[in-house]
């Protein structure tokens, strides 16, 4: 194995979402300091949207690593469950009795167990990824949903996760009121050419590697060049670059090797890349109005750099989220309409090996927050 004659630790280049290997560029900063606002401030409905392979899911597992921990996550990265089974996962994640219970109960249950984390400052959270293959019939129940609430707070915030596409399909006419419910979009962009040598380097480092630079400056060019900035891509073609340096008997990956492996790969520099369809835009709160030959709902902005030096903020520790929801007393009245309907006929989301999507790490509220006292 490469990793054994190389003196890595562990592998550098994993396809897995491992949040050790987390890399906080300016793109993945800006969507993360906004969902934590969104979910601290419970928005309701909030949208992160991305190219395939730019970073979502691992920046979703970043978010439930490092949030508070009063906030409880329920993470769905599968389209093959129906509305009904939906419910039977949420109930069953969060210890709710879901066997030979109907529809409504369900519902019920799921609310008051909302209603009873908003009475100890917390709330819940739904992170949907893969959201673009979910049928029109679906995001209407997750609208309904959205609609539990107190008199001033949203008691479940959802964070729709997906490409490009999902933003197309929320544009048709009949979802318009869930799009008009969506308070906040963040977009993760292909990381710059200038930025891609960094992230090779942040991955090395993690991995436990202390040898010579094995990528050189104008081998990490070659490689932004083929991979155009999506993470994804990169890690793919420094993986398979490693694993075939020792049969070169060279010490650091060349232009040529570089060059090879993405002939093997397929990656051709000349195609046009997903991300450069679209126009570009910068993160963007919902302004309720559509703007001239731009996607409805959504205003260009101007692209700022946060800090002066990017690679130094990429390895330190993350920002701690600055604003909380404000948790003063509010009236006993509440609104949760329940949605009568036929049988649902939809898919959802369903994870895996890290069904819970509980939070996993360590992290520490904020002074003042209703968390900080038990954290």
């Amino acid at each position: 194995m490469y990793t054994e004659e190389l003196g890595f630790q562990k592998e550098p280049f994993s396809p897995t979402a491992d949040v050790e290997f987390f890399y906080a560029a300016p793109t993945y900063r800006a969507a993360y300091e906004r969902l934590v606002f969104g979910i601290q401030n419970r928005k309701g409905l909030l949208a992160l949207l991305g190219e395939a392979g730019t970073g979502k899911t691992t920046l979703l597992r970043w978010l439930m690593h490092n949030i508070e921990p009063n906030v409880q996550f329920v993470y769905f990265f599968n389209t093959n469950l129906t509305f009904e089974e939906m419910l039977i996962f949420v109930c069953d994640d969060r210890g709710l009795p879901a066997e030979g219970v109907d529809r409504v109960t369900k519902i019920k249950n799921l609310y008051n167990f909302l209603q009873t984390q908003f009475e100890n400052g917390g709330t819940g959270v739904f992170l949907i990824d893969e959201a673009q293959n979910l049928s029109d019939e679906f995001l209407e129940h997750l609208r309904l949903l959205s609609n539990a609430e107190t008199a001033g707070q949203k008691l479940l915030q959802i964070v729709l996760v997906g490409q490009p596409e999902l933003e197309r399909k929320l544009s048709h006419h009949h979802l318009r009121q869930l799009k008009q419910r969506i308070t906040t979009y963040c977009r993760l962009k292909p990381l710059d050419a200038q930025e891609v040598g960094p992230f090779i380097s942040h991955r090395l480092q993690v991995a436990g590697y202390t040898g010579e630079p094995l990528f050189p400056d104008e081998v990490t060019q070659r490689i932004a060049h083929y991979s155009h900035g999506i993470p994804r891509l990169i890690n793919t073609l420094c993986e398979n670059t490693l694993i075939a340096l020792p049969a070169t008997g060279q010490t650091v990956a060349s232009v040529q090797l570089i060059d090879e492996m993405a002939d093997e790969l397929q990656l051709s520099s000349d195609q046009a890349t997903p991300h450069q369809a679209p126009p570009r835009f910068t993160d963007q709160t919902n302004t309720g109005r559509p703007a001239s030959s731009q996607p409805p709902l959504l205003r260009p902005a101007p692209t700022t750099k946060t800090g002066t030096d990017e690679q130094a903020w990429a390895t330190a520790v993350p920002p701690k989220p600055l604003l909380h929801p404000d948790d003063q007393a509010l009236s006993p009245t509440h609104s949760f309409p329940y949605f009568p309907g036929a049988r649902i006929q939809s898919a959802y989301h369903r994870s895996g090996s890290d069904r819970r999507g509980r939070n996993i790490g360590v992290p520490t509220p904020c002074p003042g927050h209703p968390g900080a006292a038990t954290a």
